[in-house]
Order: structure tokens, then C-alpha cells, then sequence
């Protein structure tokens, strides 16, 4: 590509056909490739005002989330400047609104009660401020609690996702249409076929686990990245998630096509059967996951800090550099289509029609003559 520039201008001085030719070709595919980038471009750029609104509404939800709105456990006595009472349970200058040791228990079951399962402690939390119940998710990153993540919740998910699964390929069964194909679990060289933790009718968590299971359903925590609450991060579990959604990737590239006829069938699926379908094991229990409890949860602070900055800073500035990165590629893809096309018809109409080699034509005069004696 280096050699393209110096091609062109030696090509246009010289009129080298070779050199133009070469450098014809180079701009030409050149054009031609910005060309097919200028569709998926135009469409990013298209798509910018959808993209800033689903930002917009995320900013929503986080301004909402937003773990401030427990700093009003306790508020002060009288208004301030004739306006209404000002919360006090939070230090000034923490930014995602630690609260002070007196206030801490409140400010927890503030932060449970988005919880619809825990039930909330008005003796510790007398003003009774909790956080939106659309904001249940929330507590998985800003409080730790013991229990979670443990193995009865391991056991439970995989025994309601493998009930759900069975409940949905016997009612497509009914329907003729292809069931889900098998899914294999495990490490690479260890692979075998998903199954079902074995426990007793009714089982539930709260309810005790054979020994055997619950030593497996540990390793595969452990496995995870998922062994306690207390020493859980947030990035691993993420990570994990990521390993997981791998493996089922790879899983599904190895069968394709029934995977294909399966998801082509499952457009076709009546889901009232599902619902109606006696093997379906219900809604999924989230008090299983989040196990809320003032005596057995605690704050995460690097969490509250993060969660109400998401509203003010991370969002409108993931927002802005999404505009500012769609908008000038699309520009500096526009304007190299313009460069590269003007170049390319110019190189192109030099090397088809431009003279073979520069001519000079000397004219005799007497006035030439006497100069050159001269």
C-alpha cells in the first residue's frame, strides 16, 4: 500500500501504464471495499437515535436503582431553607452514599425490600424507604448474602431449567414438531449429557441435599467461580457466565442442523401447551437466588459508588462516545469512498488513454540557432 502513492505520481508524471496500472487497481479495490463498509456504516448510523434511547432508558433504570434513595432512612427534623427534610443516613462526601453506622441496618433493609420475597423491618427502617422492586437484580451486585450462589441454588436452577426443557420438547413431541436436541456438559475431554441432580419429591432449597449431590453441585460452583457470597466477585461471575455461554456455543455448533430445524419448529410452537403441560415445574423461585435476609447480608461499597455514577457518568458518556465514534467513521468512510473513486477514475483514464510515453517536440528557428552559438 506504500507503494501506491509513489506508483500514482510517478505513473501521472512519467505516464507509465504500468505504474498506473497498478495503482488503478490498488484505489479501484480500495474503493470498492469502502464501498461494501459504507452499508453496515450508514446503518449504525441509521440506528444511532435508537441506541441513544435504549442508553437513555438504561440512564432511567439506574437513576431509579439508584442506592441514594436509602440515604432518606432518616432525614432531618425540620426543613431546610423552607424546603422539605434532607437525608441524613449517608456520609456527604462518599459518593455512592455510604451510610453511617447508626443508619446501616436501615439502609440495608432498604435495599432488600426490592426484594417482593424478604420481608422488611420497620423497626429498623421506621420511614419505611426501600428501594423499586424493579431494581430486585440490583441487590445481586450491591449486597453480598450468605447463601447465595450456594449449592442448593446450583441444584434448584439446574433441576427447574432441566424440568422446563423436558416439559417443552414432550409438548412439541405432541405438535410433531423436532424437540431440542441433547446438551453436553462438562469440562472438553469430559463432556457428557446434561441430567438432573437427583433429590427427593417436593424437594426445595431449605430442604436438605443428599451428601453426594451437594459435594458435585460444589465442584461445579467452584468451577464457575461461584463458591460463597463472601468471597464472589462480580467480574467472575461474569467470567463465568461467559464460560458457560462458550460451552453451550460450541455445543450447538456440533449439531447444527438440528439445532436449526429445532429453533425453525419452535417459531411454529403453540407456548399455551407449554403452560398447560403438567411437567412444566412452574415460574422460577428468584428467593432461591437473592435469599434477602437484614441478618445475613451486607453492604458492598465499592458497589454503591459504581451503581450512582452508572446514572450520571458511565451512561451519558458511553452515550456520547457511541455517537462520536458511529458518526466519524461513517464520515471518514464517506470520504475515502469520495478520495478513492476520484482516484480510481483518474488513474483508470490515464492508464486507457494517456499517451504511451511523454513526446517533446523541438522546433528548428533561426533564433534558436543564433542563442545556442551564442
Amino acid at each position: 500500500m506504500c507503494t501506491v502513492p509513489f506508483c500514482m505520481y510517478y505513473g501521472a508524471v512519467k505516464e507509465s501504464k504500468c505504474c498506473l496500472g497498478c495503482a488503478g487497481m490498488f484505489t479501484c479495490s480500495f474503493f470498492l471495499l469502502l464501498l461494501v463498509a459504507f452499508l453496515p456504516t450508514a446503518h449504525f448510523m441509521a440506528s444511532v437515535p435508537e441506541l441513544a434511547k435504549g442508553l437513555d432508558d438504561m440512564a432511567e433504570y439506574y437513576e431509579t436503582c439508584d442506592p441514594k434513595v436509602c440515604c432518606g432512612v432518616a432525614v432531618t427534623e425540620s426543613a431546610v431553607n423552607g424546603g422539605t427534610p434532607q437525608p441524613i443516613a449517608c456520609k456527604p462526601d462518599f459518593e455512592g452514599g455510604e451510610p453511617y453506622s447508626q443508619y446501616h441496618e436501615a439502609y440495608l433493609d432498604c435495599l432488600l425490600g426490592a426484594d417482593k420475597d424478604y420481608e422488611p423491618d420497620h423497626k429498623v427502617n421506621e420511614r419505611k424507604v426501600y428501594l423499586s422492586q424493579d431494581c430486585k437484580f440490583s441487590l445481586l451486585y450491591l449486597t453480598d448474602c450468605k447463601g447465595r450462589f450456594d449449592e442448593e441454588f446450583i441444584v434448584y436452577t439446574n433441576n427447574w431449567a432441566y424440568d422446563m426443557k423436558e416439559a417443552l420438547n414432550s409438548s412439541m413431541e405432541d405438535e410433531g414438531l423436532a424437540p431440542m436436541p441433547p446438551i453436553l456438559v462438562g469440562e472438553e475431554d469430559q463432556k457428557g449429557p446434561w441430567k438432573r441432580y437427583p433429590t427427593s419429591p417436593g424437594w426445595k432449597p431449605g430442604m436438605p441435599l443428599d451428601p453426594e449431590v451437594e459435594e458435585e453441585a460444589g465442584e461445579v460452583g467452584k468451577a464457575l467461580g461461584m463458591e460463597s457470597a463472601e468471597r464472589r466477585r462480580a467480574d467472575e461471575v461474569e467470567n463465568a457466565a461467559e464460560e458457560v455461554d462458550k460451552e453451550a456455543l460450541n455445543d450447538v455448533s456440533k449439531d447444527g442442523e438440528a439445532w436449526e430445524k429445532f429453533g425453525e419448529d419452535l417459531e411454529r410452537f403453540d407456548w399455551s401447551k407449554l403452560e398447560s403441560n403438567p411437567k412444566n415445574p412452574g415460574e422460577y423461585s428468584f428467593k432461591s437466588l437473592f435469599k434477602s435476609d437484614l441478618e445475613y447480608c451486607g453492604l458492598r461499597m465499592e458497589a454503591l459508588s459504581d451503581a450512582s455514577a452508572a446514572s450520571t457518568d458511565y451512561v451519558p458518556g458511553l452515550k456520547h462516545a457511541l455517537r462520536f465514534y458511529v458518526t466519524a467513521s461513517f464520515f471518514v468512510v464517506l470520504f475515502g469512498i469520495c478520495i478513492s473513486g476520484y482516484a480510481c477514475v483518474n488513474t483508470c483514464t490515464l492508464c486507457l488513454f494517456g499517451k504511451p510515453e511523454m513526446q517533446y517536440e523541438i522546433v528548428d528557428q533561426p533564433m534558436n540557432r543564433g542563442s545556442m552559438i551564442a
